[in-house]
């Protein structure tokens, strides 16, 4: 079944849903209707290759004839035709492969979600055939701009893939990338699984990650409610979830023998919320970045002056630096480097 279009005209950022997409005879889920630019373009460069040097007309009985008589060489003129023809033919074929990637891409997308009652791998088409689409326009924080998702309620997702009622959420990305938030995220910023752009799955706009360009796929988990871009960074390249007890999960990094109101203990609330994801401490957390305790720890080995201006702004230092510049207040960055220093006096993990 193809994804149905509206008829009547829909302002920008209005979400458009669909119901679950039905199996076909074959038990397969049924790709949305997309354009078929690209088999198009390669039709169409083989046929101007066949037209050149002949006209053609349609006869009112409808068969095609040819108003001048077949080519004979001349020996002049050959290695130009030969040439158009590899050439086109070359290009029809990689505009058939690119196609053919992206198709596949999106038939070989698979979620796999953990928790304490298991682990569960759903393909996209599987996802596509037991829950409802929403096509929802948002404004992407990494590209700047605004992109129409089709995407899937986070909510609907764990509830299908049974994840049980866990205190926080890790997504697992391809490069490594560990983005965790409380389970009371997912309702209050409504978060969502979004597997493909513009109405096709597995179609992406590439992400600028540094020096280079990214392909998100196989899925993002972005927020609708895009009011607070510091309490979630929407993880790409995701392919799985994990339910999670945080204090079970990451126990190395936790602040022993401080009070809840201290320095301390708030840049370490910070520090989870948004470095965690990308640096790891004592080992435990994200894989992108540099681990920050052992078997130096960073404040043992940088000053705190520069510090401060690496976690305001990194591209101070590195052009187009893989680290964005930071959103935190200069009183929690001092409080995140509290919480770095004081984990200097507790290494472990070594």
């Amino acid at each position: 079944m193809m994804l149905p279009s509206d008829s009547t005209e829909q302002s920008a950022g209005t979400p458009k849903q669909y119901p679950p997409a039905t199996p076909s005879a074959a038990g397969q889920v049924a790709s949305p209707a997309r354009r078929p630019i690209v088999p198009y373009l390669a039709q169409a460069v083989v046929r101007g290759d066949r037209r050149c040097g002949r006209s053609q007309h349609i006869n009112p009985q409808g068969a095609t004839t040819s108003t001048h008589p077949p080519m004979r060489s001349t020996g002049q003129g050959t290695g130009i035709y030969m040439y158009a023809f590899v050439t086109r033919s070359l290009f029809a074929l990689a505009m058939i492969l690119i196609s053919a990637s992206v198709d596949a891409q999106s038939a070989q997308a698979v979620l796999t979600v953990d928790s304490e009652r298991g682990s569960q791998s759903l393909s996209i088409d599987d996802l596509r055939g037991r829950l409802p689409t929403t096509e929802i326009e948002v404004l992407n924080p990494d590209l700047g701009r605004s992109v129409r998702y089709l995407t899937f309620a986070l909510a609907d997702v764990l509830k299908l893939m049974d994840a049980g009622d866990a205190e926080d959420l890790v997504f697992h990305c391809l490069d490594g990338y560990q983005s965790n938030t409380a389970a009371a995220n997912v309702a209050t910023l409504d978060l969502r699984l979004a597997y493909g752009e513009d109405g096709v799955p597995g179609q992406w706009s590439p992400i600028p990650t540094g020096k280079t360009m990214t392909n998100p796929a196989p899925f993002i988990v972005i927020s609708a409610n895009t009011s607070d871009a510091k309490t979630f960074s929407w993880p790409f390249q995701m392919n799985r979830i994990e339910g999670v007890s945080f204090a079970r999960k990451f126990p190395l990094i936790l602040p022993a023998g401080v009070s809840a109101d201290s320095a301390i203990a708030r840049g370490f609330t910070v520090f989870r919320e948004q470095c965690l994801k990308c640096h790891s401490v004592n080992l435990q957390g994200g894989e992108v970045g540099p681990e920050l305790n052992i078997p130096q720890n960073i404040t043992e080995y940088r000053s705190t002056r520069f510090l401060r201006q690496w976690l305001r702004d990194p591209s101070q230092f590195r052009a187009r630096a893989r680290m964005p510049a930071t959103q935190l207040t200069p009183p929690e960055i001092d409080e995140v480097i509290a919480y770095l220093r004081h984990m200097a006096n507790h290494k472990q993990g070594r």
